[in-house]
C-alpha cells in the first residue's frame, strides 16, 4: 500500500541455503545412520546452523541483522523485520521474512545498490521487480498506482490435489461442523490430511483472502480430532475459492477522504454452540483507504450482553490500530489519530461516557485500553 501510494519501486531477493550461513554458539552433536563411516565412539559436531535445528532462525537472523546494520540499516523499535536506511527521496526499506527480502525506494540506483551489498556478503537469487512474494503474485500498475495481490497459481495447486475443477460455489460455508465427542477416536488417514488442507487454507486466508477467515477460523477448531464432517466444510472452501479464484486483494493508498488509520469491527454475540456460547470477534484495518489485515478469533471469556462482547472486541482492534499507527510514524508518513468504527451504539456510549462505563467495571482491567485512549483523543470511536 505505501509502495502503492508513493510510486515506490520494488524488489525481491532471497538468500540461497540461508541458515547454513549462520554460525552456531551451543554444542551440539549429530550422530549419523549406519553405514556411514565414522570410527567407533565418535560423532559429528556441528558449526553451522542447520535447517531443523530450533536455533537456526534464531542465528539467521543475528546474522542478517549484523549485516544489515552495517551496511546503515536499522530496525524499528516495534517492527524488527524492518530495516530503513535514509530519508526522503534516498530512504530504502527492507522488508525480511527469514531468508526473502523486498527491497523498496522510490530510488532505482538505491535498491540496486543495497542489493550489491547483500550479494558482496552472501550467495543469493536476484529475483528483480517483485512479481511473487511467497506464493503472492504482486502486480503493480504505474498508470493507476495500485498493486494487485492474487494467490490465483497457489489456489490452483489446492484445487487440483483435493477436488475436481468443475467443482464450485459462491459461499465458503453453510455451517459450522458439530463439535466431536471426547471420547472419538480420529481416523489416522484423516488425521494426516486434514491439517495439511486446513494450513494451506489458512495460509490464504491469513495474506489475501479476508472472506473465508470465518471459516478456517471454525475448522481450525478441529485439528486434533477431525471428522469427516469438518473435512467437508474444508472441501466447501476449496470449492468456493475454485469460484472465486480471480478475485484479488488490491491496494491503492490513493484515498484522501479518509482518515489515514480506520478500524472496522464487530462481534457475533454467543455464537458458538461448541464452546460455551463464547463469541466471536472480528476486525479490519483499513490505512489510506485499502484493507491491509483483518483478524477474527474466538473470544477466551464468555459475556452477558451485546454490549460487553463488542467492548471486548475493542481491545484487538485498539491493538492493532495501535501497531500500524506506531508504523506508519516509524516509516515517515507522520502520526495519526485512529478511528474505530462499530454499530453497536451502546459500546460507543460506555468507551466514552466514565458514568456509564461504571457499568463494566467487572470485566477484566485489559479490555478497558480502548477507553483510556479515547480519553486521551488518540482514538475516535
Amino acid at each position: 500500500m505505501i509502495v502503492a501510494r508513493s510510486d515506490w519501486e520494488i524488489d525481491s531477493i532471497d538468500v540461497t541455503q540461508a541458515y547454513l550461513n549462520a554460525n552456531l554458539h551451543h554444542d551440539i552433536y549429530v550422530k549419523l545412520p549406519e553405514g556411514t563411516e565414522v570410527p567407533d565412539g565418535k560423532v559429528y559436531k556441528l558449526i553451522k546452523s542447520l535447517y531443523g535445528l530450533k536455533q537456526s532462525g534464531r542465528e539467521w537472523h543475528k546474522k542478517l541483522d549484523a549485516h544489515l546494520q552495517r551496511l546503515g540499516f536499522f530496525p524499528l523499535p516495534n517492527v524488527p523485520c524492518v530495516y530503513l536506511k535514509g530519508v526522503g527521496e534516498s530512504q530504502v526499506i527492507i522488508a525480511v521474512y527469514v531468508d526473502d527480502m523486498l527491497i523498496v525506494s522510490l530510488q532505482r540506483d538505491q535498491i540496486d545498490q543495497t542489493k550489491r551489498a547483500i550479494i558482496d556478503k552472501w550467495k543469493i537469487t536476484n529475483n528483480g521487480p517483485t512479481k511473487e512474494f511467497l506464493k503472492i503474485k504482486i502486480t503493480q500498475d504505474w498508470e493507476k498506482r495500485v498493486i494487485d495481490l492474487d494467490q490465483q497459481a497457489y489456489i490452483k495447486e489446492i484445487i487440483q490435489e483435493w477436488i475436481w475443477l468443475h467443482k464450485r460455489t459462491w459461499t465458503p460455508m453453510t455451517h459450522t461442523p458439530s463439535k466431536p465427542p471426547t471420547d472419538l477416536e480420529a481416523d489416522r488417514e484423516l488425521k494426516a490430511r486434514y491439517p495439511v488442507l486446513v494450513g494451506k487454507l489458512l495460509w490464504v486466508s491469513n495474506t489475501v483472502w479476508s472472506d473465508i477467515s470465518f471459516a478456517i477460523n471454525t475448522l481450525t477448531c478441529h485439528m486434533s480430532k477431525p471428522t469427516e464432517e469438518a473435512l467437508q466444510v474444508a472441501l466447501r472452501v476449496v470449492k468456493y475459492l475454485n469460484q472465486t479464484q480471480d478475485e484479488v486483494l488490491r491496494l491503492s493508498g490513493r484515498n484522501e477522504d479518509e482518515p489515514a488509520i480506520v478500524a472496522y469491527m464487530d462481534s457475533n454475540w454467543a455464537s458458538d454452540l461448541n464452546t460455551d456460547r463464547r463469541s466471536t470477534s472480528g476486525s479490519i484495518i483499513n490505512i489510506f483507504g485499502s484493507v491491509v489485515t483483518w483478524n477474527l478469533h474466538l473470544q477466551k471469556c464468555v459475556s452477558d450482553s451485546a454490549v460487553k462482547v463488542e467492548y471486548v472486541v475493542g481491545l484487538a482492534a485498539t491493538h492493532k490500530a495501535l501497531f500500524h499507527r506506531h508504523l506508519l510514524c516509524g516509516l515517515g508518513f507522520g502520526d495519526h489519530i485512529l478511528v474505530i468504527l462499530t454499530d453497536n451504539t451502546g459500546c460507543i456510549q460506555v468507551t466514552k461516557d466514565q458514568v456509564l462505563h461504571s457499568r463494566l467495571k467487572h470485566i477484566n482491567m485489559k479490555y478497558h485500553l480502548i477507553c483510556n485512549h479515547v480519553m486521551e483523543g488518540d482514538i475516535a470511536i
